[in-house]
């Protein structure tokens, strides 16, 4: 028997989705265990003897229709068990952990109402493109007076509705700047401390109106502030897996009891961007840092943070099981074969035996007929935890 391979590029009809119509052993009228057809007669017909099997290698990722040139004979399908994840739900694509860092003095109400709106939606985004988040909080004025650990997104959405800017009795908080360095340098401790998953990816956004300074207590208000930002700064340099973001107001403001440190920078954007430029010299093209849009609202989750959160972390390929593969005629519908009992002695690759028969070959030559794979993929440790089905297209034609 001639050996013959083949080697040839489908074009993907549909991206990695759900195929709620091939699921598991996909059954018909008739058992799915090994190979069958619509055509009984062909589909049990025995291979001629001295025929050819044609060997194909399945390419899903290539682009382009294939036509597929083979010699009278059956035909084998090999396929890889490599799946790309990225823009399923198949596995998440790095863990992500999320720390606001949130001013609540009484100017904030409208920032700290715009976050409640619109947080949940945010996390539920990263989540369904294949994220594993948590999210986490620190909240501020003088000092940090609130927080939340990094937990799951309906904890954390908890919290947030909880949050207030009220002013507390006895506590006048009657200065400014406010306590957003310290806050921050808070936030990074915490970040790392709770969260020991491997390869994590760390966030911090800062929301602020006004000049920061390291924390301190809020009365009396002539203490003295230090809004020296090298604290931060190091704090940043250091740490190679946190991202830093800052929406902080650009506007000039008047600080009646301010120290030298703290009447160095005329605005917040001023005092954070010297921040961002320092860490970024420290840490030359790979530092991950930005200022956002100011005031703080959903549309700043939505439209900056999220692509720019989706965009650093790369997407990455999985091994998945290879479960189902059927053969249909893409105008009607038509099954011709399927079958749910690959070869997978081959580490990375699952081979379908004679799925078509001589006398299906024969039968379809030249027509274009559409092949789904179904892949059972791993994910938060299960091996086999969500579905991923492709389609492609292919033609049969007379090898010269």
């Amino acid at each position: 028997m001639n050996q013959l391979l083949i080697a040839i590029s489908l074009l993907a009809l549909a991206a990695c989705k759900p195929n709620n119509q091939f699921r598991g052993s996909t059954s018909t009228d008739t058992a799915t265990s090994g190979v069958s057809g619509i055509d009984e007669k062909a589909s049990s017909s025995k291979k001629p003897s001295g025929s050819t099997e044609n060997k194909v290698f399945l390419d899903e990722a290539s682009s382009g229709k294939a036509k597929l040139a083979i010699k009278s004979g059956t035909v084998s399908l090999t396929l890889s068990k490599a799946v790309g994840v990225a823009g399923t739900k198949t596995e998440s694509i790095s863990p992500l952990s999320i720390y606001f860092v949130l001013d609540r003095s009484t100017s904030m109400d409208s920032v700290l109402a715009a976050l409640k709106s619109s947080v949940t939606d945010f996390a539920r985004t990263l989540s369904s493109t294949g994220y594993d988040v948590l999210m986490g909080a620190v909240a501020f004025r003088d000092q940090v007076d609130r927080s939340q650990p990094l937990s799951k997104i309906a904890e954390f959405q908890s919290f947030i509705d909880r949050l207030d800017t009220l002013e507390e009795p006895f506590d006048i908080n009657g200065d400014l700047p406010e306590g957003s360095l310290g806050a921050s340098l808070q936030a990074i401790q915490k970040v790392q401390a709770e969260d020991a998953r491997p390869n994590a990816e760390h966030i911090i956004v800062v929301v602020t109106d006004i000049v920061g300074h390291m924390g301190g207590p809020s009365f009396p208000p002539e203490i003295g502030r230090d809004c020296n930002p090298k604290s931060l700064t190091n704090a940043l340099s250091l740490s190679k897996n946190v991202k830093f973001f800052y929406s902080v107001d650009p506007g000039a403001y008047f600080i009646p009891y301010s120290s030298a440190s703290c009447a160095t920078y005329a605005t917040a954007s001023q005092q954070f961007g010297q921040i961002l430029n320092d860490v970024k010299a420290s840490q030359p093209g790979t530092f991950v840092g930005q200022a956002l849009a100011y005031p703080f609202d959903g549309k700043t989750l939505a439209n900056q943070l999220l692509p720019i959160i989706t965009k650093t972390l790369p997407p990455k390929t999985i091994m998945c099981t290879v479960k189902d593969i059927k053969i249909t005629f893409p105008e009607t519908g038509k099954l011709i074969a399927k079958s749910s009992t690959p070869d997978t002695s081959d580490g990375d690759k699952a081979v379908f035996k004679d799925i078509l028969t001589a006398d299906l070959v024969k039968a379809w030559l030249g027509k274009t007929l559409q092949i789904d794979v179904n892949r059972c993929c791993p994910a938060n440790g299960k091996a086999c935890a969500s579905e991923v089905s492709k389609s492609t297209l292919f033609v049969l034609e007379n090898k010269s």
